[in-house]
């Protein structure tokens, strides 16, 4: 769709279905690979970015079906998190992949991720965890590796709060060897959604929603049936969109 018309001056009514918020889904689509095995989803939103995250998945192996609001995806025969693929470029969330493929494999690579315009959105709080865990970052202009031999839990406390790398140190950190503790962490309901899935997959993260999340290690992960949650940026708008047109 190229061109959107709108008719204004009229005050909007009714009721609207909200989508699955695609800033818990990203990571959420990414974490299937630490289960090597069949996860469901409901309430993953259609939007460009999900489409891009399945085609990743896809190329390394998945096994995708998609249809409605449900998505089944199969990471059985994915044997590695090697994503030389260039629509890695066209979203920031393809960072995810280096967490739950370093947390699976010990080994990620990722082409360097791109997606909005939003200034400063530097990695280094996703690095730092990475090697607090163990593990081995290389950087280079066609995109970013991270290698470890065995991850160990670790006490990290983050410079900043970031959603994105609290979800990533919680995607590693699922599989290391030990206890992990994570300081100074987002309390985004995407964190929250993430770590529900780990555990109903068979994982142990506590104190998501909190200033603390502590994540027990565990060796193997099964698939989950799971229920995204409703975007709040998305219900918000439509609630404003009410309030500004006297709906």
């Amino acid at each position: 769709m190229k061109t959107i018309l709108i008719e204004g001056n009229r005050a909007l009514h009714g009721h609207v279905h909200v989508s699955g918020a695609k800033n818990a889904a990203l990571p959420l689509l990414f974490a299937t690979l630490l289960t090597r095995d069949v996860s469901i989803f409901h309430a993953l939103p259609h939007i460009r970015d999900v489409d891009i995250v399945l085609g990743l998945l896809e190329e390394l192996g998945g096994i995708v079906l998609f249809e409605g609001d449900m998505c089944q995806i199969d990471t059985r025969p994915i044997k590695d998190a090697l994503c030389t693929s260039p629509m890695a470029k066209q979203l920031r969330g393809s960072l995810y992949l280096l967490g739950a493929g370093l947390g699976q494999f010990g080994h990620a690579f990722c082409s360097m991720p791109g997606g909005c315009d939003l200034g400063v959105r530097p990695i280094d709080q996703h690095l730092k965890a990475f090697e607090a865990l163990g593990g081995i970052a290389h950087i280079t202009p066609n995109g970013i590796e991270i290698t470890a031999e065995q991850l160990k839990g670790a006490d990290i406390s983050f410079d900043v709060v970031s959603v994105g790398a609290t979800i990533n140190a919680m995607l590693a950190a699922t599989k290391a060897q030990g206890k992990t503790i994570l300081r100074g962490v987002s309390k985004e309901p995407y964190v929250l959604d993430v770590a529900q899935f780990i555990n109903a997959c068979g994982g142990c993260v506590r104190g998501a929603g909190s200033d603390v999340i502590e994540i027990d290690g565990v060796t193997e992960l099964h698939g989950a049936e799971f229920h995204i949650s409703p975007d709040m940026m998305e219900a918000g708008t439509y609630l404003l969109w009410g309030v500004a047109t006297g709906g």
